[in-house]
């Protein structure tokens, strides 16, 4: 026991010290030698804003959510609650399934997104952005973060999933979701190989573009098969990757990006805009 504590300490000071910033450089560095699309806005605007909206995020589930998805399925496991807690089945494989089903709820989460209109206000934030690159992985706004974690936690509750295949995922997606939104030019070949697997940068682009054919699909977050499966992948896009519309087509100032206007765009009085009109 005290191992396993031990191992998922160090797995969470993973996720949240120095694994994140040394992706992000890394990836940046990546981007500016080796660039899919061309770059227009500052980098520094870009930065500080995608940071700033970061920072916002981690204070705000400090104050709203201070119980984390680990320590809720250790709550889950003592108090019995979910399929797996009343079942025999080795650790190694309640870890795997774990990090599997937190993605597939990912994958719903993110398709029911797209489709109602409350949960569109939230996850739209995502898709302001005219360019597309690594900072493009920190802005989601504080309310769609926290609407994926309550489907992680009705998974949890209901199935009884495991706490070190919680932050396992929680690492896994902290290297994929940096991945994916590089702007980066990679080998086609080995793309289409990566993408049976996981989420690529050139698989996710399309998810952003402006489109509404293509923003409504390539919906996987880490694992790309749900895509797949529920008949939501895309391919390619329409337009090249390094010349497709990023975005979406109401919002092509990039003032939008501000910081103070990604977290107030889910309360703007404005009706609600489908993604790709």
């Amino acid at each position: 026991m005290d191992y396993i504590i031990q191992k998922l300490s160090y797995i969470n000071w993973s996720i949240n010290g120095i694994l994140p910033i040394a992706l992000l450089i890394a990836i940046a560095i990546w981007e500016n030698a080796y660039p899919c699309r061309q770059r227009v806005q500052s980098q520094l605007y870009r930065w500080s804003n995608m940071i700033a909206i970061r920072i916002a995020g981690k204070i705000a589930f400090r104050v709203l959510l201070p119980v984390t998805m680990a320590g809720f399925a250790e709550y889950c496991a003592l108090h019995g609650y979910g399929l797996f807690n009343h079942v025999a089945i080795p650790v190694w494989l309640l870890t795997i399934l774990t990090i599997l089903l937190l993605d597939f709820s990912g994958y719903l989460v993110h398709a029911a997104a797209h489709q109602n209109q409350f949960l569109w206000r939230a996850h739209q934030t995502h898709h302001l952005d005219t360019e597309y690159d690594v900072t493009t992985a920190l802005r989601t706004h504080p309310f769609d973060d926290m609407l994926n974690m309550i489907g992680e936690a009705i998974f949890i509750f209901a199935l009884g999933l495991n706490a070190e295949g919680i932050l396992y995922y929680a690492v896994i997606s902290g290297v994929i979701v940096k991945f994916s939104h590089a702007n980066v030019e990679i080998w086609d070949k080995l793309d289409r190989m990566l993408r049976w697997f996981i989420v690529t940068p050139n698989m996710h682009r399309i998810h952003h573009s402006a489109e509404r054919k293509e923003n409504d699909s390539n919906y996987s977050t880490h694992f790309s098969w749900w895509d797949r499966i529920f008949g939501t992948y895309t391919a390619y896009p329409a337009q090249s990757h390094a010349t497709m519309k990023i975005g979406l087509h109401q919002f092509r100032d990039p003032a939008e990006i501000r910081v103070d206007r990604l977290l107030l765009r889910p309360f703007h009085s404005k009706e609600y805009v489908a993604p790709g009109k």
